[in-house]
């Protein structure tokens, strides 16, 4: 190994190498002029380990005062090799660091326990409950709910694991709450009609439904309804020069779309 490398000197996760050895490899490449010289040391460097794109500018940050040197050293040899390394000899045995890249783990990423699945969650926290009572686990939680704020879950917590019957009590309660939030939806049938009368764009209907999101239904149901005011697709053929379909399943399609529309009226 060349004498003027370091491996694993210096700073813990750099490479040091001399003045003198980049100097030396800069020349070996005779190219036209020295910031020809600057610009491959660079690209050398750059080259030593495979960096990301922040480590990169890492990198350069740092050999940028570097290259300044060595532009301002070139210059004051007036540009000549041989008067370069006499003047600046003490300098050029000087070491410069290069960053190794910070190894990344390989397996799978670590999750938050609130990204867990709930296996996963099971299982980080079988030791707990495991060593720890029910009550004393409770409890801990409802405080843990009232000092960050959350008043009103941990006196939610408080009641429902005091008495049964308020936890059903609970249950219920939220069942109810949540049919009525799927009742007060707007129909996707209704949604299609208007879609289709005010000639909407899917943009358009997008921008609408962004104002109140539970009542009006998704593109995609819009889309759902659509195909239900299709005849069956074996009743139809489509080709480049014509378009046809069976007369029966049409009015058999028809006669089951308005059935249904005045489902009440026919009741």
């Amino acid at each position: 190994m060349d004498s003027s490398i370091t491996e694993g000197g210096g700073t813990s996760g750099m490479r040091v190498v001399t003045r003198r050895y980049l100097f030396n490899k800069m020349q070996e490449q005779n190219l036209q002029n020295f910031d020809e010289n600057l610009n491959y040391l660079e690209r050398f460097i750059l080259s030593q380990d495979e960096y990301c794109e922040e480590e990169k500018k890492e990198v350069k940050h740092k050999l940028s005062y570097l290259k300044s040197q060595f532009k301002k050293k070139w210059m004051e040899a007036h540009k000549k090799s041989q008067l370069f390394l006499q003047k600046n000899d003490k300098w050029l045995q000087g070491t410069f660091e290069i960053p190794r890249v910070k190894r990344r783990s390989s397996g799978r990423p670590t999750k938050s326990f609130l990204e867990s699945s709930e296996r996963s969650k099971r299982r980080k926290t079988q030791v707990v409950r495991s060593a720890v009572d029910k009550e004393l686990l409770i409890h801990a939680a409802q405080t843990c709910l009232q000092s960050s704020g959350e008043r009103i879950a941990s006196n939610i917590l408080k009641d429902i694991t005091n008495s049964p019957q308020t936890a059903q009590a609970y249950q219920k309660a939220y069942k109810i709450t949540k049919q009525c939030e799927k009742s007060f939806q707007q129909d996707p049938t209704t949604a299609l009609s208007m879609f289709v009368e005010a000639n909407l764009s899917r943009r358009q209907y997008e921008i609408i439904r962004n104002s109140n999101k539970k009542f009006y239904p998704s593109y995609k149901l819009l889309q759902q309804a659509k195909q239900t005011c299709y005849p069956a697709k074996d009743a139809y053929r489509i080709t480049e020069t014509c378009a046809e379909i069976n007369l029966q399943d049409l009015m058999d399609h028809t006669a089951k779309r308005l059935a249904t529309y005045l489902e009440d009226v026919l009741k």
